[in-house]
């Protein structure tokens, strides 16, 4: 029986900072407190599917994702698909089917958030939920 492996290559490109404009000038914290500037992200994300050594499939994703935000950034991506059930009513010699539809999402969410960290690098927490149809 062949299972499919996801698989995640995850890659991030460094935007630069982006000028932000106020109204009145801020009082200036002491180095010491001040907080970690906020820094654009572009992070590029591919979900790969395997059966065996063989990849199935393979989807890129890409997030813009700002670095000391505070804040995630959520990619969903999917659809709601029927499921049929099937029950049987009336007496033992006159079963009657009836169908009835429930549905399920299947798709991608993904949600991933930023920090900087020592030594100019970033912390990324990426949390990822892919599901699909299977049928055997």
């Amino acid at each position: 029986m062949n299972r499919l492996i996801p698989c995640l290559v995850l890659t991030v490109a460094f935007a630069g900072p982006i000028p932000a404009i106020a109204q009145e000038p801020v009082p200036s914290k002491p180095a010491s407190q001040a907080p970690p500037a906020q820094v654009p992200l572009k992070v590029d994300l591919v979900v790969s599917r395997y059966a065996g050594d063989k990849r199935v499939s393979s989807v890129p994703f890409t997030l813009s994702v700002v670095a000391n935000d505070n804040d995630k950034t959520s990619l969903r991506m999917g659809v709601d698909v029927p499921v049929p059930t099937t029950v049987f009513s009336g007496g033992p010699n006159s079963a009657i089917p009836q169908t009835s539809f429930s549905y399920r999402s299947v798709g991608t969410n993904i949600d991933c958030s930023a920090r900087t960290v020592a030594g100019g690098l970033f912390k990324l927490d990426l949390a990822v939920s892919d599901t699909s149809v299977f049928v055997p």
